[in-house]
């Protein structure tokens, strides 16, 4: 005879293995219903996007933003995509990228508007700090691409203190040459290597523009020196010892041209520091020696300075 209190125990079980059931098929099928909306929707608005309405087609439909100093033409000269553009095609990363590396930007951000279509960039800019000239010179951004970014032709460059190179042009503040930032930093623009494609030496033939690059050497070497300098007084324009301009052309050997004449600082810029103390210790030299009579400043030894002298003092001769 069978046990009621088991039939009914059994009952239960399956009656909890059917609703069980019904729930995971109900989960199943909301996560369904849920993944096919968003698919609908993704796939709807990447339509919508793509349709011409929803296209970028002049520089009008993007607003540069946060640019005290640099021109907004200049940035938007500067700016890795060409019209018509897809919204859903717009980079904001490679914007971001492109404008932090070429141009004297810090940080960038990038919105978009589907209605009406349009974006909007802001950006917080880095001061200029110094200046370099090279007459009709054309910067190729990467030697190994003929598409890359070429910047230029100028014969005045801004630089900032990651050592990146923009025309003067692109500063307005700029148009009277006494408003210039007073360091100079000489041939701190390289030459196109002979490695870099033709059609770039062609493309710069055509602007009667000299091929040049910026030297990631150098770049690196002045953001070292850059951050010692800042805090140094020698590049004020009251200082004894002022500081002019940097001379780059032979990397073994930096020069450096102040009030006291030219300062031989050697390759190595660890000693920067002690060497720009050393220099600042000088400012009362004048007063002892004929400024015009030095050749060079030796300060690749910080701890012992050497003048070399046009005219160097004969050595007494000894009674006889």
């Amino acid at each position: 005879m069978t046990d009621p209190a088991a039939e009914s125990q059994i009952d239960l079980i399956r009656d909890r293995h059917k609703q069980l059931k019904r729930q995971r098929q109900n989960r199943f099928l909301q996560a369904a219903w849920r993944t096919l909306v968003t698919l609908s929707v993704a796939v709807g608005l990447g339509w919508a996007v793509s349709q011409p309405e929803w296209k970028l087609r002049q520089q009008s439909q993007i607003a540069i933003s946060g640019n005290n100093q640099l021109s907004t033409a200049g940035l938007e000269s500067l700016l890795p995509f060409s019209f018509p553009l897809s919204l859903i095609r717009l980079e904001p990363q490679r914007i971001e990228t492109v404008l932090q590396k070429h141009a004297h930007i810090q940080q960038v951000l990038v919105s978009r508007k589907l209605f009406p279509p349009r974006a909007t960039i802001f950006v917080q800019e880095r001061p200029p700090v110094a200046i370099t000239r090279c007459d009709r010179c054309l910067l190729v951004t990467d030697p190994g691409d003929s598409k890359a970014l070429k910047i230029g032709p100028a014969d005045t460059w801004i630089l900032d203190d990651q050592g990146v190179a923009l025309p003067a042009q692109y500063y307005p503040a700029f148009a009277n040459a006494k408003d210039l930032p007073a360091l100079e930093m000489e041939n701190f623009l390289s030459p196109l290597p002979e490695t870099a494609v033709a059609p770039l030496k062609k493309i710069a033939a055509a602007q009667n523009a000299k091929p040049m690059i910026l030297n990631q050497q150098k770049q690196k070497q002045w953001q070292r020196m850059y951050s010692v300098l800042q805090s140094s007084s020698v590049i004020k324009s009251d200082s004894p010892v002022q500081l002019s301009s940097i001379n780059w052309q032979d990397l073994a050997n930096l020069k450096l041209k102040t009030k006291l004449g030219e300062i031989h600082l050697g390759s190595d810029d660890s000693h920067f520091a002690k060497q720009l103390k050393a220099l600042d210790e000088m400012r009362s030299l004048s007063d002892t020696i004929d400024i015009e009579q030095i050749v060079y400043i030796d300060l690749q030894n910080p701890d012992q300075p050497d003048l070399e002298m046009r005219n160097p003092p004969e050595p007494s001769v000894p009674p006889t």
